[in-house]
């Protein structure tokens, strides 16, 4: 299928040599230098004819136009940037930005994704696993190890078009992480209050116990559903300038390293990778 090239919507001055069709059928008048320059997946000018009164072959894409347009903005120096914290199709410009590998908005798109980790972790979670951003996958554990997934069809019906291995790891994981959590609650709640109030530090004269009253106020919040505790570790270094006591200090630590050992989503989704593939 061969067409005249349209004008350029982002620059008057760009001379487009190349027509991108969206799947409306909406089409757009590119540069192929841009997109050479810009993206990793069209071909370098020397594939196109430069004759602008001639027709061009019409590479057809399966993005909307909203987000070609989105592309094509990305891909001209020169221009301000679309604002990615205005965008509401967000998960299909991050698909399209890493398809085609769109570098001026990989980073700035990633950081946005980044930014939903709470609010959006299913869909996060499976952006990271599906572009090896693995540094992503910590922002999501908490929000995935504790997610009502009964509440959340919408995001699941997406985790589950992923391949089975990936599931698995997701259940791995969860049932892992709530173990921890509960073995941490039972540790808090053995805790002992000290002996000797006064007694102090062998190594830090002056320094006595007397924070206990108001390390066990903020430990008993937290002793319950497993929300609370993985609190922890957050609010007890939130509260802890406000006392000094070794004795509390030590206890914090006696609870949390069978926590820190546990096994990570990355650590889940490698071994569920190797059994999978």
């Amino acid at each position: 299928m061969e067409a005249s090239v349209p004008k350029c919507e982002v620059c008057n001055d760009c001379e487009p040599d190349v027509i991108l069709e969206a799947s409306d059928g909406t089409r757009f008048g590119v540069s192929a230098s841009n997109l050479h320059r810009f993206s990793g997946a069209f071909p370098a000018p020397s594939f196109v004819n430069a004759d602008p009164t001639a027709a061009h072959e019409v590479t057809v894409l399966h993005e909307t136009a909203d987000i070609v347009r989105l592309m094509v903005q990305f891909m001209h120096p020169g221009v301000r940037q679309p604002d990615i914290w205005l965008i509401e199709n967000l998960w299909q410009l991050a698909e399209a930005v890493e398809k085609y590998m769109i570098f001026p908005a990989q980073g700035v798109v990633k950081a946005r994704v980044r930014s939903l980790a709470t609010e959006y972790p299913i869909q996060v979670f499976i952006y990271a696993t599906r572009h090896g951003h693995d540094d992503l996958l910590p922002d999501v554990e908490k929000p995935i190890g504790l997610a009502d997934f009964k509440s959340i069809e919408i995001p699941l019906q997406l985790l589950y078009a992923e391949p089975p291995w990936v599931i698995g790891a997701v259940h791995a994981f969860r049932e892992r992480y709530r173990e921890n959590a509960l073995h941490m609650a039972l540790k808090l709640r053995g805790l002992k209050e000290p002996r000797d109030r006064m007694k102090t530090h062998p190594n830090s004269a002056g320094t006595d116990v007397c924070g206990w009253d108001k390390c066990w106020t903020l430990w008993s919040a937290v002793i319950g559903p497993p929300v609370r505790i993985l609190d922890f570790e957050e609010e007890f270094d939130r509260c802890w300038k406000d006392f000094d006591c070794w004795y509390c200090e030590k206890a914090r630590w006696d609870v949390t390293p069978s926590w820190e050992t546990a096994d990570s989503l990355q650590k889940c989704l490698s071994k569920a990778r190797k059994i999978g593939k």
